[in-house]
């Protein structure tokens, strides 16, 4: 029994230590969910750039010898200077997480929470302009991007500094017929060279071939240690309901899983999380999980005979995310030695 006992306590003390080192990190000091944290770390990522400025916001350089009604009032004004719900949530979904974001500077935390940003507005631009789309040949007439063999719809960088073949690829210009987990990684790549800036973008890669997609990420993703908490900007992956069963079924039954003239596999979806319950993915506009999950049904329908009717799909348990999906953060700046 006193075995068991200190088991227990040991256990105990271990997931103490764990929610204490949870949350955001600046230069290794944890920052607290207090109005004089906010004004040092919180507001310099939660406020955009273009509103950190006039008396409201110069109001919280230095509060020395105010009073904490006076620095509370402070804070509530800062806040509504907080004019984007995707930032806002960034923030406040770190600071909430049982995982640590522990960033070099204030700078740093600024810089991840535009990576994110930057992503997911990549993602709506490309659902929107269809320069990187579903379509064949596999190609890209990116000059920077080629599609090796073996590697289908998969590109990687052949010449030129990365900052460069990640806006040739992104920014609208050239033409590339993709899939989804290959634009995920587009989708970073642009959000992280947007957040550092080309010379800092062209140091963390400075050979002319090293971003690839078969790396899957090249080092610009991580996983996740907290699955029950969502931030906008991660990328996941959705699985199509049922769909490795009907398949074995089908195999066994030696059909021919396709219908006539099609040739489409949609076995599920990588997407980014966008902020307020919502996913996208390539070819699937900002979306729950529920209505991403019914695209995934009905598409994987149109194009293979057997069916997924929607008797055959579980309900959807309140809050079981990390079950069905499987996270990783989209990170290049967080994690510094400890």
């Amino acid at each position: 029994m006193k075995y068991r006992v200190f088991w227990l306590l040991s256990f105990c003390l271990l997931q103490t230590c764990a929610i204490a080192q949870a949350g955001i990190r600046i230069n290794l000091v944890p920052v607290a969910k207090t109005d004089v944290d906010y004004l040092k770390y919180l507001r310099f990522a939660s406020v955009p750039p273009d509103r950190r400025k006039g008396e409201v916001w110069d109001s919280g350089n230095d509060v020395t010898n105010k009073t904490a009604a006076e620095i509370a009032a402070i804070v509530n004004a800062i806040k509504r200077l907080e004019a984007d719900a995707v930032r806002k949530e960034i923030v406040q979904k770190m600071m909430n997480s049982n995982e640590l974001f522990s960033f070099r500077t204030v700078a740093d935390l600024d810089a991840n929470v535009v990576l994110r940003l930057k992503a997911c507005e990549k993602m709506r631009d490309m659902n929107t302009r269809q320069f990187y789309w579903y379509d064949t040949p596999k190609m890209t007439t990116a000059p920077e991007w080629m599609n090796p063999d073996g590697e289908v719809f998969l590109f990687r960088q052949v010449k030129g500094p990365t900052y460069t073949a990640v806006v040739s690829l992104c920014d609208g210009s050239n033409k590339t017929n993709g899939e989804c987990y290959g634009a995920i990684q587009a989708c970073i790549w642009w959000g992280s060279s947007q957040a550092l800036g080309e010379a800092a973008f062209n140091k963390r890669h400075p050979g002319a071939a090293d971003l690839r997609m078969s790396s899957g990420g090249s080092g610009h993703v991580l996983a996740s240690a907290d699955k029950s908490t969502l931030i906008p900007g991660d990328w996941l992956y959705m699985q199509n309901y049922n769909y490795g069963d009907i398949i074995k079924s089908e195999k066994a039954k030696k059909n021919s899983l396709l219908k006539p003239g099609s040739h489409y596999n949609y076995q599920g979806e990588n997407a980014l999380y966008i902020g307020d319950s919502k996913f996208e993915g390539l070819g699937i506009d900002a979306s729950t999980e529920a209505e991403m999950r019914e695209v995934l049904r009905t598409t994987y329908n149109k194009h293979f005979k057997p069916l997924i009717d929607k008797n055959q799909i579980p309900p959807l348990p309140a809050g079981a995310i990390a079950d069905r999906l499987i996270i990783f953060r989209a990170d290049s700046y967080r994690r510094i030695t400890n």
